[in-house]
């Protein structure tokens, strides 16, 4: 199978899964429930749509968390972006359990990711 079309994880809920993309992230076929911040603070479009994956482009991370990427930015409502972007860089996205470091970050929701990988205590 071709490197693009693998398949990550294959996620089977009762519902719509909620997914927030980078917008460095290409997509294909966008299914319903897919969103991207537009400019908009990453952490408000994530909590506000209550996203159950988080598709985010590592080189996409790099380049915006870089010295003076702040004081440079055009996007008037970056700074709320940019304290996000750390975190997700270094693994450390607050209610989400990473899956994926290759060339893209993949974190699943932790309550998410506790329901569907992680044994029930006996």
């Amino acid at each position: 199978m071709p490197r693009s079309n693998r398949i990550i994880i294959r996620l089977v809920l009762n519902r719509p899964v909620v997914v927030f993309r980078d917008v460095a992230m290409y997509i294909p076929i966008l299914p319903t429930g897919m969103c991207t911040s537009n400019g908009k603070s990453v952490t408000a479009t994530i909590q506000k749509i209550k996203a159950d994956l988080l598709l985010l482009n590592k080189q996409h991370l790099h380049d915006y968390t870089q010295p003076n990427q702040l004081q440079t930015a055009l996007d008037p409502n970056f700074a709320q972006t940019y304290r996000f972007l750390p975190d997700a860089l270094n693994e450390n996205v607050t209610g989400y359990t990473m899956l994926s470091r290759t060339i893209r970050h993949l974190y699943l929701s932790t309550p998410l990711y506790e329901q569907l990988f992680v044994p029930p205590m006996i």
